[in-house]
């Protein structure tokens, strides 16, 4: 009988090893994970990167492996539902709220930032007025509650104000919370920020206020971040609450591709809400320049703004304080010839508006060209 169980379970073992093997092999290339929103390893990317080859193997069998997001599923209930554990791949969950941990300061990145920015400054705005802010990220808020490893960010904020000492701090920190954050995903919700976008408007524009005004809130659902995906956890979705008034519907929005063509929009591009990142209703998603034009200001003050993906949501808010607002993005632009390009005035108030991610992350930014650092 015990010999009869050991030649079933062998035989078992290997029907299921025999047809995953035939799943994976019989089953199209998957390119894209939809719900870790990232590319995955191909047979194209194996021949392009060949020099780690056994390790670029490994990466494609695991990313091509059949019934991936349910294994992954199975992972991540084993680990926190059945075993308690605190966190599954650098992920947890507090109080409803997915959270990545974010442990290592990388002081060279932030570094790279900082000069960066000075760079910057030093070409185009150095008879300008110029300002920083820092948007924490859920981790910033979440570890001081449950002590959770977390990177050292008074010592990030520290590099930043001694590398930027000569342009003004405007510090939102007391203005979050991590409530003020969507649960399934890294960026914070616009209904939430409206006292982020007055502090940052008023303390550059004085005789602007965004509460100035009364908001409809608008709601599209349901929106599931990208910490939903990675997570591989059973989350209830987020939703997406836009705020509009008469102002915002007759703001233009210009987005200059990649060969310089200008596209206009709404400030809301709400058919983007069926991409694979829905957060892309906001500032037409990933784009290195966009233009937000408010024909009703009251004022003709320009503003410009460098930034990461947190500027996208929080774009048409800053705009009410301004005739015109360019938003430039460093992961997809190199600096060399933005002001040519979008054609912003001599006498604009600048700000860069970065997450603590992008600066302890900092070589996303591009340099100047033929840069050497």
């Amino acid at each position: 009988m015990k010999k009869i169980r050991l030649i079933s379970n062998a035989v078992v073992f290997c029907l299921v090893i025999l047809t995953l093997s035939l799943m994976l092999f019989l089953s199209p290339e998957k390119t894209i994970s939809k719900s870790e929103r990232r590319p995955l390893a191909t047979m194209q990317s194996l021949k392009e990167n060949d020099t780690h080859i056994f390790d670029e193997i490994e990466g494609y069998f695991l990313d091509q492996f059949p019934l991936r997001d349910s294994f992954r599923s199975l992972k991540a209930f084993a680990f926190m539902d059945v075993l308690k554990k605190n966190d599954n791949n650098d992920i947890y969950v507090q109080d409803g709220t997915v959270i990545k941990i974010e442990e290592k300061l990388d002081e060279a990145q932030v570094q790279y930032t900082v000069d960066l920015v000075n760079k910057v400054v030093d070409k185009y705005f150095s008879d300008d007025k110029v300002y920083y802010s820092i948007v924490p990220d859920k981790h910033y808020y979440a570890s001081k509650e449950n002590g959770y490893p977390a990177m050292d960010y008074d010592k990030l904020f520290t590099l930043v104000h001694d590398g930027l000492s000569g342009m003004e701090y405007i510090d939102i920190t007391d203005k979050l919370s991590l409530s003020d954050y969507y649960k399934t995903d890294s960026h914070w919700s616009q209904d939430k920020i409206l006292g982020v976008a007055d502090k940052l408007v008023s303390s550059m524009n004085p005789s602007a206020h965004v509460f100035d005004t009364e908001w409809k809130t608008n709601t599209l659902s349901p929106f599931y971040g990208v910490y939903y995906g990675q997570s591989a956890l059973s989350l209830s979705p987020d939703e997406i609450k836009y705020l509009s008034n008469d102002v915002t519907d007759n703001m233009v929005m210009t987005v200059i591709d990649d060969m310089g063509k200008r596209h206009e929009y709404p400030v809301y591009v709400t058919d983007m809400f069926k991409n694979n990142d829905p957060y892309d209703m906001f500032a037409a998603g990933a784009q290195h320049l966009v233009i937000i034009e408010n024909p009703n200001a009251t004022n003709g003050k320009e503003l410009v703004v460098f930034r990461d993906s947190f500027g996208s949501s929080i774009a048409p808010l800053l705009a009410m304080g301004y005739k015109k607002v360019t938003f430039v993005d460093l992961r997809y632009i190199v600096p060399d010839f933005i002001k040519q390009i979008s054609g912003f005035g001599d006498d604009a108030d600048v700000l860069f508006l970065y997450s603590t991610g992008i600066i302890n992350g900092g070589r996303a930014l591009k340099d100047f060209a033929g840069s050497t650092r």
